[in-house]
């Protein structure tokens, strides 16, 4: 059950996250905001040096160590490749739709990734994913988490902003892929470091010397990145460095959280309960905004609700 509670640490660090990019890309108090690549990008920066420290922290003192071959470390640089794809592919959603309506596509890669096993595609690269076999439970709820994102995230808007967007379909689909080839990856790259998982530590090693790999070559990437696109963005950091700080920090708790369970559980489970996140949102903003959900949303969350009992519990 130790996979539960990190994918609802995830779910957490998830929103909290999300709140302090929002903050992150708007002027607070006469500093300036800074550009989404940026609030993209800060995840990896800060997160680097933290997930570097923790993971030397753990080797102190365990006694055993990953054995980080070729496997483990191409899937941890394609997962981190994808994750960055993904995320660009949201934000371009958001930019053309609303928010609804990209986080519904992005939560299609729940089922895109439970089908991995049963279309063969796990077996044909020979993933450690092909043994794993979801129950009819298990299937049930990633229905009805499905079901409670598109009802939370679609039905709440007008119909004008429901309407059909053939290159806002592309987007979606694509971030969803891009995101199941990201937990698939991830997952990959954890089961074969070597480490026998049998106890918490060892979970806890693989998943962050996996995100320390995928962390590192994210830096380089973004890094590059901006310095190409957004030059005059370096010299705005250190007026926004407590934002930047704490993105970085509950982002690396949220992905080693994840990545530790999908170490431990198959990927699409563990994204179905972190789907908290998404309810846990709506009850954040009426918190701190006042924002009283409608019909649908309180249907939404019950559906995520029961589909995370049902993955947990049956």
């Amino acid at each position: 059950m130790f996979w539960i509670f990190l994918a609802f640490v995830a779910a957490f660090t998830h929103v909290a996250r999300n709140l302090y990019q929002r903050r992150l890309i708007t002027a607070q108090g006469g500093r300036p905001g800074l550009s989404r690549d940026v609030a993209n990008a800060a995840r990896y920066w800060v997160g680097f040096p933290l997930s570097g420290a923790l993971l030397l922290a753990i080797l102190a003192i365990s006694p055993q160590w990953p054995e980080i071959g070729l496997r483990p470390l191409l899937f941890a640089i394609l997962g981190g490749v994808f994750q960055i794809l993904a995320t660009d592919l949201l934000i371009r959603l958001f930019q053309r739709r609303a928010f609804g309506i990209g986080v519904a596509y992005q939560s299609t890669d729940n089922l895109m990734t439970a089908l991995v096993g049963p279309l063969g595609i796990a077996a044909f690269f020979g993933l450690s994913l092909a043994n794993d076999r979801l129950s009819s439970w298990d299937w049930l709820g990633l229905v009805l988490a499905t079901l409670g994102v598109v009802s939370q995230s679609v039905l709440t808007l007008e119909r004008r902003q429901r309407a059909f967007d053939g290159l806002s379909l592309l987007f979606g689909l694509g971030c969803g892929l891009a995101f199941t080839v990201t937990g698939v990856a991830y997952s990959e790259a954890v089961r074969t470091l070597g480490l026998a998982r049998d106890s918490a530590l060892e979970s806890i090693l693989a998943g962050v010397t996996i995100l320390t790999i995928a962390l590192f070559f994210q830096s380089l990437i973004m890094g590059v990145w901006i310095q190409v696109k957004h030059p005059d963005e370096w010299k705005k950091l250190s007026q926004r460095a407590g934002d930047i700080g704490a993105i970085g920090l509950f982002s690396v708790l949220g992905s080693f959280a994840l990545l530790t369970a999908f170490g431990l559980q198959h990927p699409a489970l563990v994204s179905t309960v972190k789907n908290l996140d998404i309810p846990l949102s709506v009850l954040m903003a009426y918190v701190l905004y006042r924002e009283m959900p409608g019909r649908w949303e309180w249907l939404g969350m019950s559906l995520i609700f029961v589909s995370v009992v049902m993955i947990a519990l049956l």
